[in-house]
């Protein structure tokens, strides 16, 4: 991050390995400013998003209402496609629209989807209707499918801590902490 965007009267700089900001040097008033600093500053403006990019951003910003009304912007062919549409799914359960996820990732999973955040995400549905089971086989193909696949570790090892299998849960916090 620089404050490029809120003031120009600073820049980074490095000293000794360490980054600091500092107060520019203005050009003294007895010569004619250098423009190529000017143009340098105009050249670090970012190009504008791409649909998916604001997508994301909202969607890391936990606006999900606004992510979903984005997502309507993509082109048809590229909604459909499976990434895409486990990205849609993972907007509906972080904004607690469980009857949607569940109804995309069915459609991913007829559609004889291997993409372990399909099951990963399934998972995760069922365990806030409280089918603990369900969420249990469901985490068990994500690991199947990956078996280094982080946040189906956790969700597993959150899953048999809550049936009583303590050891089983520590092991598997470590191996996704790897």
């Amino acid at each position: 991050e620089t404050l490029d965007f809120l003031s120009l009267n600073f820049e980074l700089r490095s000293e000794d390995g360490c980054f600091f900001y500092a107060k520019r040097t203005l050009p003294k008033m007895d010569t004619v400013p250098d423009m190529r600093e000017f143009f340098a500053i105009e050249s670090k403006i970012p190009p504008p998003r791409t649909v998916i990019e604001e997508v994301l951003a909202a969607f890391q910003a936990e606006k999900y209402s606004e992510s979903l009304l984005l997502m309507d912007r993509l082109p048809c062919a590229e909604r459909k496609s499976d990434r895409i549409r486990i990205l849609e799914a993972a907007i509906h359960a972080n904004g607690n629209q469980m009857i949607a996820a569940e109804a995309i990732l069915d459609d991913l999973v007829q559609r004889n989807s291997l993409e372990p955040s399909v099951f990963f995400l399934k998972s995760v549905c069922c365990e806030q209707r409280a089918d603990f089971q369900n969420a249990l086989n469901h985490n068990q193909k994500a690991l199947f499918l990956d078996p280094q696949f982080a946040l189906a570790l956790l969700q597993h090892a959150r899953l048999v801590k809550r049936r009583g299998d303590f050891a089983l849960a520590l092991r598997k916090i470590e191996q996704a902490a790897k």
